[in-house]
This record gives structure tokens, C-alpha cells and sequence, in this order.
């Protein structure tokens, strides 16, 4: 079993784990709080995203981006290559999906509650967004829910 000499050549791939959708789910909220946290000097953001965040990517979003990065095996998917080089290249692109989509998802309820504005730049070919006063205001102090009438 450990004889080098002996062991079948045709496992073409490196294992390095399993886990679940949940768990990468979860791993990737942690990777946006942290840049989140990071990019604004804001310790007062937590370091373990609360429960409610799991709504800005769900399960079947995850799984949709692991197939995209993988390919389905007996069971669930295989995300991985021929040497750990490739392997954590392909993860690192899938992982920036993830985060990406979940910046996405951030950015369109944030959008559909009033607190940014979102504006098509046809020269950039690409979507911007400004924050709202209402934004300001849930930001920098105020109760945004007792003032939406005034902004709409």
C-alpha cells in the first residue's frame, strides 16, 4: 500500500478534502467580512458573519458556481487538478465567484431597499452605485425605516 513501486498510476487528481455547500457558503461570507472589515478599517464589523448573512448567497447559488468551477463526481462535485498548483488555482477562482456573487447580492438589496442608487455606465459597459440619503442615514445615524417615505 505504501510501496511507491506498486501504487496504480491512473489517479490522475489530488484530493485535498470534502465538505458541504453550507460550509462553503459560509467560508465565503467569512472571506467578504473579512475584506469588508479590512478595506474600511472597521473593527466593529463581526469576525464571523451573523446568521442573517446567509441570505446574500444561497445553497443553490453556491452549488451552481462549484459546478462551473468543477465538475459533478458520484457524489456532489470535484473541484481540484492535476497538481496542487492547479488545484488552488481553480479554488481561488471559484472562491472569487463566490464572493463576487455575494458582493452582487449585496449590492442589489441594497439597491431594492432604497439605501443605493444603481445607474447603468454605458462607456464602462458596467453597472455603478452611489449611496442614497436614506443610505447616509442608516450609515451615519438615523432609523432608515421611519424615513422612507420621505425619500420615495
Amino acid at each position: 500500500m505504501f510501496d511507491s513501486d506498486n501504487e496504480e498510476e491512473n489517479n490522475e487528481h489530488i484530493s485535498m478534502g470534502q465538505t458541504t455547500f453550507e460550509s462553503i457558503r459560509n467560508y465565503a461570507l467569512c472571506l467578504f467580512g473579512r475584506y469588508l472589515k479590512e478595506a474600511h478599517n472597521n473593527t466593529n464589523l463581526p469576525d464571523i458573519p451573523p446568521e442573517s448573512a446567509t441570505r446574500f448567497l444561497s445553497v443553490s447559488e453556491v452549488e451552481a458556481i462549484v459546478r462551473e468551477h468543477g465538475f459533478a463526481a458520484s457524489e456532489g462535485y470535484y473541484v481540484g487538478g492535476e497538481s496542487p498548483e492547479e488545484a488552488y488555482a481553480i479554488m481561488g477562482k471559484m472562491m472569487c465567484a463566490l464572493v463576487q456573487r455575494i458582493l452582487s447580492n449585496v449590492l442589489a438589496e441594497g439597491t431594492s431597499q432604497g439605501l443605493l442608487d444603481c445607474v447603468f455606465n454605458e462607456k464602462k459597459n458596467d453597472f455603478e452605485f452611489d449611496i442614497t440619503a436614506k443610505g447616509k442615514r442608516v450609515i451615519y445615524g438615523g432609523n432608515a425605516d421611519s424615513e422612507t417615505t420621505a425619500d420615495n
